[in-house]
């Protein structure tokens, strides 16, 4: 049974289970990275400019999904051919996984006001990092609520484009 599935995985992404895993932590590197991007745009946007949350955001989505498909074209995946169909795949895939990620991040810190319990004058390493980077608790609440989202939304974005769009031909 288990050889079955795992001849399966291999014929539907194209690697043995072990480099597909070793794979994903390199897609999550370049993820972690792109959500940096996100956090300090919003960031600079949002804290020092006065942008509204959702435009901060989006803008930091936009330069993140643009990082994205350089990183994974010739890092993650590294496919050097047919750039341009999978560019316009990866872009498809890009706006509706983007736009998720937009909507699931407003709706959890505009609509239902979600923050962070723990960022509290009481918890000393979050609140003194806050205000190392001056910020407040609030902005630093979003910029976890975003990493969880942002983390979420990859393991979907990696199944989609490991199978669909970065496949070796």
């Amino acid at each position: 049974m288990i050889n079955k599935v795992l001849e399966h995985q291999r014929r539907l992404t194209g690697d043995a289970l072990h480099i597909m895993v070793l794979r994903y932590f390199v897609f999550i590197s370049g993820g972690f990275i792109a959500w940096g991007l996100i956090a300090l745009l919003y960031l600079f946007l949002n804290r020092f400019l006065g942008v509204g949350v959702a435009v901060s955001y989006a803008a930091g989505l936009v330069l993140a999904d643009i990082f994205t498909f350089v990183y994974h074209r010739r890092i993650t995946f590294n496919i050097r051919t047919n750039w341009k169909p999978r560019f316009i795949k990866f872009s498809v895939l890009v706006v509706a996984l983007t736009f998720l990620n937009w909507a699931v991040f407003v709706f959890l810190v505009e609509v239902l006001g979600v923050v962070v319990p723990e960022l509290s004058s009481s918890n000393a390493i979050l609140y003194k990092s806050a205000q190392l980077f001056s910020i407040n608790l609030k902005i630093a609440s979003d910029i976890i609520i975003s990493f969880f989202v942002t983390g979420f939304i990859s393991v979907i974005n990696f199944s989609i484009s490991r199978i669909f769009i970065f496949r070796q031909p």
